[in-house]
């Protein structure tokens, strides 16, 4: 019969070996500056098309006129980003309420209801605030 101190003894001879993952130190190195530099394509990629939108492809890189580059920005922020981020809020904020809802937190889904409605009102207010303070300091 095998007593406790048997089974000890052999639990600890047990020479236990540590598996080797597939990603060496090196590899994953290698993975972290190739995420690196695929981040770094992605923000040249994206100033890239903001730079075309907003100057055009008519050579104006430096342009001119800044009345018309104000004109393309704030036709860009009230036309396409205020529409996108619209519909993310309206996406997002209506999941998280439901969400709290569901887990009986209604204090919680009253407070995420007036965050997502501050968030946009922020949103549609900080352009006008901002050409406000700058009227304000240009003294017109």
């Amino acid at each position: 019969m095998l007593s406790f101190e048997t089974l000890q003894e052999n639990y600890t001879k047990v020479s236990y070996k540590r598996e080797e993952h597939p990603i060496s130190e090196e590899n994953e190195k290698k993975l972290s500056i190739d995420k690196r530099k695929v981040a770094i394509k992605l923000i040249r990629l994206g100033v890239t098309v903001a730079t075309i939108y907003f100057f055009g492809f008519d050579g104006e890189v430096f342009a001119a006129n800044q009345n018309s580059l104000n004109e393309r920005a704030e036709g860009f922020y009230f036309g396409t980003f205020i529409g996108i981020a619209r519909w993310v809020i309206i996406i997002k904020g209506g999941w998280d309420v439901i969400n709290k809802m569901l887990k009986e937190d209604f204090d919680g889904a009253k407070r995420g209801v007036f965050q997502y409605i501050a968030i946009f009102a922020i949103l549609l207010g900080l352009p006008s605030a901002l050409k406000l303070i700058e009227d304000i300091f240009r003294g017109a």
